[in-house]
């Protein structure tokens, strides 16, 4: 048996991990001297290829140089495969930085557009107020009643005396000035519910820009992670056919896919 033979057998395409150390213990209690007749040839060919192995010093000469030429297509397409994985992960790390920035990103979106939302149901409760207050001012109050009772009895009255001439006037006077308050009470509730109305439309339109901005990055990172998903799928793949026993023939036809 020569290193070619071993070197076949051993199916050693670069790497020297467990599938060939496996290999290797099969052969060593194959060729043993003390099952052999006590003949060690292919022991020492053996005993030299482990220690080439162990060191990392393949090399066969003369007419074993064809082994590692044969060898040499495997050898390389392991290289390119750990070299695409490389790249691969390379790749999952950067999608998985934009992942993070998305999800800044949007996170920083939905605290904007609940901080408005609060002022926006602020709005709605000032709004719900001022129309209340409006309802109030425009009802017929108590002193109104009072007012006009007593503008009533001074008419009646005023023929008798200058007293309830000054009384009537007094009571009319004070009606005015009451009317003139609530007057411009109103007109300024009802400026602050125009200006509600469009802070409210302000609000929608905001709320619908941001809406529009988180589906656009919820669209974009649903197809980042789609890609993190499928690159995590061919890392595995191809881990899996680097510490397969397969045949070279598969390995070589890696680069197609």
């Amino acid at each position: 048996m020569t290193k070619k033979e071993i070197y076949t057998y051993l199916k050693y395409n670069g790497v020297y991990d467990s599938s060939v150390k496996k290999r290797l213990k099969k052969l060593i209690k194959k060729y043993h001297p003390d099952l052999n007749n006590g003949d060690d040839t292919v022991m020492k060919l053996i005993n030299e290829v482990k220690k080439e192995l162990e060191s990392n010093t393949v090399s066969i000469k003369n007419n074993e140089d064809t082994a590692i030429k044969n060898n040499s297509k495997s050898s390389v397409d392991v290289i390119n495969i750990t070299t695409l994985i490389t790249k691969l992960n390379s790749e999952i790390n950067s999608l998985n930085k934009k992942i993070e920035k998305g999800n800044h990103d949007e996170y920083k979106l939905f605290i904007e557009y609940n901080s408005s939302l609060i002022l926006y149901n602020t709005l709605k409760l000032n709004e719900k107020l001022i129309k209340s207050k409006i309802i109030r001012l425009k009802r017929f109050r108590v002193i109104d009643k009072v007012n006009i009772l007593l503008m009533i009895i001074a008419g009646l009255l005023m023929i008798y005396s200058m007293y309830f001439s000054i009384m009537l006037v007094s009571i009319i006077y004070l009606e005015v000035i009451l009317v003139l308050i609530r007057y411009f009470k109103i007109k300024k509730y009802k400026q602050d519910l125009r200006d509600i109305n469009i802070m409210d439309k302000e609000y929608k339109d905001f709320s619908e820009s941001i809406k529009k901005e988180i589906d656009i990055l919820n669209k974009d990172l649903f197809g980042v992670k789609k890609d993190v998903r499928v690159n995590k799928e061919k890392v595995r793949y191809y881990e899996k056919l680097i510490n397969d026993d397969s045949d070279a023939d598969i390995k070589d036809n890696i680069k197609y896919r």
